[in-house]
């Protein structure tokens, strides 16, 4: 590339909050509000991602604040990220 010695390249990367996506490590956040019918009685809903919406589940007779995931949903560290794409 250029004339200079080899060394490291430091880069600092400043990440804006989002307005309803939350990180968790490498796990992405939301939270999306059941009306009280859904959790008692069971419902789908739709639940944005950073892909965008899927349909999830909410069981019938579900408590206060359940948590549920998305498979393949979210960041991966790099080491897996890289794996997969060799993979395929």
């Amino acid at each position: 590339m250029g004339n200079g010695p080899a060394g490291d390249a430091l880069i600092e990367i400043s990440v804006m909050p989002h307005p309803f996506f939350h990180r968790d490590g490498v796990n992405v956040t939301v939270e999306v509000p059941v009306t009280l019918t859904e959790a008692v009685e069971g419902a789908k809903i739709t639940v944005p991602t950073v892909d965008g919406p899927v349909s999830m589940t909410v069981p019938a007779g579900s408590t206060s604040a359940p948590s549920s995931g998305c498979a393949d949903a979210g960041s991966r560290p790099r080491r897996v990220r890289e794996a997969i794409s060799t993979s395929r």
